[in-house]
């Protein structure tokens, strides 16, 4: 009886690790070739001025990133997909929404202080997939 209780416990601890971390360590990664890549194109967008194309360009990387890392869709489906993986899945979907709002609503503006925090938000989110 001790035995199967033994066993059942060790499967217990080992199942929950697997949840709580497993995704996380086995996670979709983008080669060390697209990674450079993409690495060397972010820092162009950082350096562009205007903040709404900073915004577009940052997404459009997320979704480069995504697609490398082998998620098909557009960028919400790849995005809803490959969260599990990641940690700052409500701040990506705001962003998401923000960028989709500046591609489809004509005169929208957006601050620099905005760009910077989509930045900060997509960053994090290719972070967890570059290498």
């Amino acid at each position: 009886m001790i035995v199967y209780l033994a066993i059942f416990v060790v499967f217990f601890v080992l199942f929950g690790l697997y949840v709580l971390v497993g995704p996380k360590l086995w996670r979709p990664r983008v080669s060390v070739a697209a990674s450079r890549e993409i690495r060397k194109t972010w820092e162009q967008v950082e350096m562009q001025t205007d903040p709404h194309r900073k915004i577009m360009e940052s997404a459009a990387l997320l979704d480069r990133t995504l697609k490398e890392a082998g998620f098909t869709g557009t960028l919400g489906d790849k995005w809803k997909r490959a969260s599990v993986y990641a940690g700052n899945t409500d701040a990506v979907w705001k962003a998401i929404k923000l960028r989709n709002v500046l591609a489809h609503e004509i005169g929208s503006k957006v601050s620099e202080n905005e760009a910077a925090w989509v930045m900060e938000v997509f960053s994090k989110a290719m972070g967890t997939f570059l290498r």
